[in-house]
């Protein structure tokens, strides 16, 4: 479940696009203390709900026996459009007393035993033991205890992917296991009588299910991970939904499900097997995107900023919802009456002017631009301000005049409505109870308030309330059952609605039921329609599919382990989409390596006098807080009016011929622009002219060549708004290029480039499709990729505000790490609250006791030779430059630790080594691979040895020889991995340290069947790489370590270290 996040008592409300991938936080609430108005939607569900049939009740001695009544009611229970995909099981012996006693037991330690809480405290909320604060978290997951009941059911066993249970006392785990047991026991028998009542309808019809080797009950059965998860929502933790309000919207398409068997098992081909000629040896229906590095031959997995699609759980996981549509509220600009500027095309609405209340201003539309349409004003929650008036004001592109534009009144909205919107869970199965809820301040156990309780959704749109007894056990089927069963079983529609209950808090325990990892979210053949829900309240669709569990599960822990799940951290999904449109550059070598990088990508035209003195402003608090020196500024076109004529016209002319404004009016003293340019120090000449900047951009483009860009635009400002200079003047743009520090004649070529201006032409339909006004800044810490956008013009507080809240979003990044020879390394760029960079701390020293792999594990689909494979050499970077940047890095934080004149050792190596060069003076470089032509072209190397260690692990050097050996990129390939760690072992010198740096990138017919079955699986790749270190030489390996030193948007990169004992 993705939803909605609270802080200092204000509802935030959050849309759902994908069931992975974006979110974005509003202020939605009436603020803190407002009156709470309960939804009416919500509301009168509630209440029309009494004269419904609540869920299904099977008593548990009668599904034991699977009896015919039994058969029925799972029947009632799960198949058909009024099926509500939920039963109840009652009656279960004993089963009332350990209910009560496990949560009196929960609402004491979530609320009153703060030692007990650090005793068990997860490393994050996705991993086993205790996270959040309750009274104050901003988690779409609350506060909540989590452990693996399959680790400790009787027969269980540990699951390290999942993460090692972490309780607080054995009294504790005690009290949660009894109770525990018998749910997963009553869960099983509910899937073996839903095998049943599938059996035995498909037969009827001829067709097959168990024969097919299919199971509910075993799926269950075979899980891995049983996600017991005992959540404490806060009083005041609220989220807003509007699936009610679309079953009233029109021409809505009431489309269910096909419900009969003959529908469901029509067979068809199926896609994608193993056997039907598929280049990669992936799982058959892992869909695999193609990538762009030439002549590398690499399957092509997902790169690393491809969300995966998958959904969630009631209080564990994704949300499994169909887009929420949440409205951006508009906003103005610092009281002033100022604004940004619309793109050209935007259609503008006549308006006064803001002291006269004359004129009427109209919008242009050349015929050549159709990049911009329609736009709305851009507004973000973190840099928003309220203007004076009551809506938001704008400036024609050429007058420099405000007017006002027409905009959709945004609603006023109430707090949030639900605890948990309304969501269909995509894990296996979930087993609940029914919630309980107590006292913040006293624990003690409190009625249910009115107007809250469990809603349930049948496919026809019914609502139902949750009403059975209160020791009963719940099962709700998820997207992954319902898919795997071809529709034939309904998955939950559910929500939980809440009424703010002042000091009330909300609990429930509930079991997040997973199958085998590698099992496949695949519908019978011919049933992959059927399978996925549709219509209004389909709360899920066919991204649904042909994914693995631990694709799923991987999706729900990446995004629910990072800031942004927060709302302190959340983006907006523009900030997203224009931070995945301009990478962020490398790191800047003359910076101290604890120097936070600021990057700024200014959408504009040069010649908007907003963007001029929001720049101005901007240098000024770089200055103010001492980042002046640790910023870079890239500036990206969107013109104005692109259609300006090459000689341009006089703004005076302008202004009188369109709008009656007099000369004298725009050269006085109080015209809006001139004094807006005074409070930042400079004074704007009312002689300027409207010019065409197309030329302007070109030259701009060519200065971020030479690293000259903000140097060339303030060149070009000051001769402009100072000036009046006509800066589509070749001869100005060569002097301005001058000012700046470069050659004019070389900006006289610059200019007339075919190839630069065709550039600078994409990048602005690029852009401006985008962008429907300027100024507009992406504002963004270079390591973590965090930061805000800024739209219009800012003062010089409002700047400060800025940069602050990113310092503050990058704050999280980085990592120290146990290096060589004692020393501690500080991977700066390293993102600490990474799966792959806690793999190792969710373990709490857990390691198997035997080598968990067997021979089949080490087999490839190509046996051949390797050196048969790397005949010819491949002089080709198989990841992107962001991401081997940051692998250079990672080297120069490690061998930064140790004098020049080191010696490392670069394992199955090629023609670069991807070392920080300036630290290679003196040093001795031995590289090793498979190819000599690759290897001869290693300028690093000082020493080169052709081998093939998987036909002869043992290495030429001699013991002790080297302080670091690395390998990058090549683990995958090792087909007997014990012994080539004994080996580097065996040359590294005590307290010296390995690196092994992996990805997602692969020749998957050559990786072992290990690595090869789920290629983007980083952090089970980092799991199978620590048990080569820890099941190598006997006590030869120390101070293990991992870190995820990835960029914001590229390739991976994952670091799993060691140290020689």
């Amino acid at each position: 479940m993705l939803s909605h996040a609270f802080c200092a008592g204000r509802a935030l409300r959050v849309t759902f696009p994908s069931p992975s991938s974006r979110i974005l936080l509003f202020d939605a609430s009436p603020g803190v203390g407002a009156p709470r108005r309960f939804c009416s939607r919500a509301a009168t569900a509630l209440k029309n709900s009494k004269d419904l049939p609540s869920i299904v009740e099977v008593d548990y001695h009668d599904l034991k026996q699977l009896n015919p009544r039994a058969l029925e009611q799972l029947r009632e229970a799960f198949v058909g459009n009024k099926a509500y995909g939920a039963v109840a099981v009652i009656n279960i012996p004993g089963y009332g007393d350990k209910l009560t006693k496990a949560f009196r037991a929960g609402i004491d330690f979530a609320l009153s035993d703060s030692e007990g809480r650090k005793r068990a405290a997860a490393v994050n909320n996705t991993y086993p033991g205790w996270s959040g604060t309750p009274g104050e978290e901003t988690h779409p997951l609350q506060s909540s205890m989590l452990f693996n009941a399959k680790q400790e059911i009787p027969g269980g066993k540990p699951n390290p992917y999942f993460g090692i249970n972490n309780f607080p006392s054995k009294e504790y785990r005690d009290t949660w296991v009894n109770l525990v047991t018998p749910m997963h026991d009553a869960a099983l028998d509910v899937l073996r009588g839903c095998d049943t009542i599938i059996e035995e309808d498909l037969a009827r019809k001829g067709l097959k299910w168990s024969a097919e080797g299919r199971s509910l009950y075993q799926l269950g059965l075979q899980g891995p991970a049983l996600a017991s998860r005992f959540i404490c929502y806060d009083s005041g933790f609220t989220r807003e939904d509007t699936m009610l309000q679309r079953k009233d919207e029109p021409n809505q398409v009431l489309e269910s499900r096909p419900t009969s068997p003959d529908v469901l098992m029509v067979p068809q081909k199926s896609a994608g097997h193993s056997s039907d000629g598929l280049a990669s040896m992936r799982t058959h229906s892992t869909p695999v995107k193609s990538a762009g590095h030439a002549a590398d031959g690499l399957a092509s997995m997902r790169t690393h900023s491809t969300p995966v699609k998958s959904a969630g759980h009631a209080c564990d996981g994704l949300a499994s919802m169909r887009t929420h549509s949440t409205p951006v509220k508009s906003a103005g600009h610092s009281g002033d009456g100022l604004a940004s500027m619309r793109t050209h095309s935007t259609p503008v609405k006549s308006a006064g002017h803001s002291t006269e209340g004359v004129a009427a201003l109209r919008g242009h539309s050349p015929s050549s631009v159709s990049s911009s349409q329609t736009v709305r004003a851009h507004a973000t929650q973190t840099m928003s301000t309220t203007s004076g008036s009551s809506e938001p004001m704008f400036f024609d592109p050429s007058i420099d005049q405000p007017v006002q534009v027409e905009t959709e009144a945004a609603p006023k909205e109430d707090a949030g409505e639900y605890w948990l919107p309304w969501h269909i869970d995509s894990n296996f199965v979930t087993v609940l109870h029914k919630e309980m809820y107590a006292d913040e301040k006293t624990t003690e156990f409190v009625p249910e308030p009115e107007g809250a309780g469990l809603l349930i959704m049948n496919a026809d749109g019914d609502v139902t309330k949750l009403r059975t007894r209160d020791d009963a056990v719940i099962l709700q089927m998820g997207a992954f059952a319902q898919i795997y069963a071809g529709g034939y079983v309904n998955a939950a529609r559910h929500a939980v609605v809440s009424p703010r209950p002042p000091g009330v808090a909300r609990f429930n325990f509930c079991n997040f039921w997973y199958v085998p990892w590698e099992t496949a979210c695949t519908a019978p053949a011919g049933t992959e329609h059927a399978a996925v829900s549709t219509g209004w309240n389909a709360m899920m669709d066919e991204s649904y599919l042909n994914i693995t569990q631990k694709q799923g599960f991987a999706a729900f822990r990446e995004f629910m382990t990072a800031p942004e799940a927060r709302v302190q951290f959340a983006d907006s999904v523009q900030f997203k989409e224009l931070a995945e449109l301009f990478p962020l550059p490398g790191k800047r070598l003359n910076l101290a390596s604890n120097s936070s990088e600021i990057v700024v990508d200014v959408l504009t035209d040069v010649r908007c006098p907003f963007s001029f003195v929001s720049q101005l402003n901007l240098d000024a608090a770089l200055k103010n807080l001492g980042l002046d020196q640790n910023v870079t500024i890239r500036y990206h076109p969107v013109f104005l009016n692109p259609n300006v004529p090459k000689e341009g016209e006089n703004l005076d002319d302008y202004l009188l011929r369109e709008y009656g404004y007099t000369k004298e009016y725009a050269h006085s003293e109080s015209y809006p622009l001139r004094v807006m340019g005074l409070e930042a120090g400079v004074e704007l000449n009312p002689s300027r002219r409207v010019v065409n900047t197309f030329d302007a951009f070109v030259l701009i483009e060519a200065a971020s060549e030479a690293g000259r860009q903000h140097e060339v635009v303030k060149a070009l400002s000051q001769r402009y708004f100072e000036g009046a200079e006509d800066i589509s003047d070749v001869a100005v743009l060569c002097a301005a290029a001058e000012d700046a520090g470069l050659s004019g004649q070389d900006a006289k070529g610059w200019i007339s480039d075919p190839a630069r201006r065709a550039r600078v032409l994409a990048e602005f339909q690029t852009v401006s499709s985008r962008i429907g006004e300027v100024p507009h800044f992406l504002v963004r810490e270079r390591i973590s990729g965090n930061g805000v956008e800024v739209g219009g013009k800012k003062s010089v507080e409002e700047w400060e505000s800025a940069l602050e809240s990113v310092l503050e979003k990058s704050s999280v990044i980085g990592k120290t790490i146990p290096g060589p020879y004692g020393q501690d390394v500080r991977l700066s760029e390293c993102v600490p609250y990474s799966p792959i960079s806690m793999a190792l701390s969710a373990q709490h020293g857990f390691e198997p006791g035997s080598w968990p792999f067997d021979a089949s594990d080490f087999s490839r689909n190509d046996e051949s030779p390797d050196d048969y494979m790397y005949t010819e050499p491949r002089l080709v970077n198989h990841l992107d430059d962001t991401s081997l940047a940051r692998l250079t890095e990672a080297y120069r934080s490690v061998f930064s630790m140790v004098p020049q004149g080191f010696s490392v050792l670069d394992m199955c190596s090629s023609w670069n080594s991807h070392y920080p060069q300036e630290l290679l003076e003196g040093a001795r470089v031995a590289v090793h691979g498979l190819n000599q032509r690759e290897l001869w072209a290693n300028g690093q190397a000082t020493e080169r040895h052709v081998q093939d260690v998987n036909a002869d692990a043992k290495l030429p050097w001699e013991d002790n020889s080297f302080d670091f050996v690395t390998m990058a990129l090549s683990i995958q390939y090792m087909t007997d991995p014990r012994a080539i760690f004994s080996e580097m072992h065996r040359v590294l010198k005590p307290g010296g340290m390995v690196v092994i740096a992996h990805s997602h990138r692969v020749f998957i017919d050559k990786a072992v069947k290990a690595f090869a079955q789920e290629t983007y699986d980083g952090e089970g790749h980092t799991h199978t790489i620590c048990r080569y270190f820890q099941h190598g030489p006997q006590g030869g390996w120390e101070k293990l370590s991992t870190a995820d030193v990835s960029p914001r948007h590229g390739d991976p990169m994952w670091l799993v270290t060691a140290v020689k004992a």
